[in-house]
């Protein structure tokens, strides 16, 4: 019940500063670019889109509420209200979530139709969700401002768009199918080019995988940082 408190809470605490807003504008300028694409190259360029933008929209927003929300001492509060630190954390983690599903099921809809294998698709944005939100969560407990967290998380983002050389067709590596970078891409094709159910289901457990390491991570960032208040980010 808190949970769900939490998750309204943080719903219209995005609604008043103008998240809805702003991706409603920028879903809608995204389908008229992949809809004035050829037909050929539009289901990549669908792809690369949601997997560069709208399935880690958790990862550019997150340092932003979490810093806002610090200025206004909501972060000192959480010691002694009834909120737990893992309701907090998920209530935030499960609103970003929302809006990176309603907006990818919105754009692939619209530019490509229903298509056979839309859970496979949904899966990955899904699971990409919230293992981005959770990176970024990690990264948004230690700074002190936007500029501090987007300077440390851009060397995250880099490390985990390496394995991209591989679906390029640029370098391949047996390693890179252990990053979840090429995992999300597995499930978000899928609705474009077949692949094996092995290949889908290893996709489900990589991504699986990097998303409890990350939570342990930010649970560890989360209690160090804001609960003890260790660190130089305040």
């Amino acid at each position: 019940m808190r949970t769900l408190s939490a998750l309204r809470y943080d719903i219209l605490f995005q609604l008043r500063h103008g998240f809805y807003t702003a991706y409603a504008l920028l879903t809608v300028i995204y389908i008229g670019i992949l809809l004035n694409l050829p037909v050929p190259i539009r289901g990549w360029a669908t792809v690369l889109l949601i997997f560069s933008d709208t399935s880690v929209l958790g990862y550019f927003f997150i340092g932003g509420i979490i810093l806002m929300e610090r200025r206004q001492g909501t972060l000192d509060t959480l010691t002694v209200t009834p909120l737990r630190p893992w309701e907090y954390l998920w209530a935030k983690i499960l609103s970003l979530t929302g809006i990176s599903m309603i907006v990818s099921a919105l754009i692939l809809l619209i530019t490509a139709g229903i298509r056979p294998d839309l859970g496979w698709f949904l899966t990955g944005v899904f699971l990409s969700a919230i293992f981005f939100t959770l990176i970024g969560l990690a990264i948004a407990v230690r700074s002190s401002t936007v500029n501090e967290y987007f300077f440390r998380g851009i060397y995250y983002y880099i490390i985990f768009m390496i394995p991209l050389v591989d679906f390029f067709g640029l370098a391949e590596h047996p390693v890179f199918y252990l990053f979840p970078t090429l995992a999300i891409l597995t499930l978000l094709e899928s609705v474009f080019r077949s692949h094996s159910l092995s290949q889908l289901w290893f996709a489900v457990a990589i991504l699986l995988i990097w998303c409890v390491l990350g939570w342990i991570w930010v649970r560890a960032w989360f209690r160090k940082y804001v609960i003890l208040r260790k660190g130089g980010n305040r």
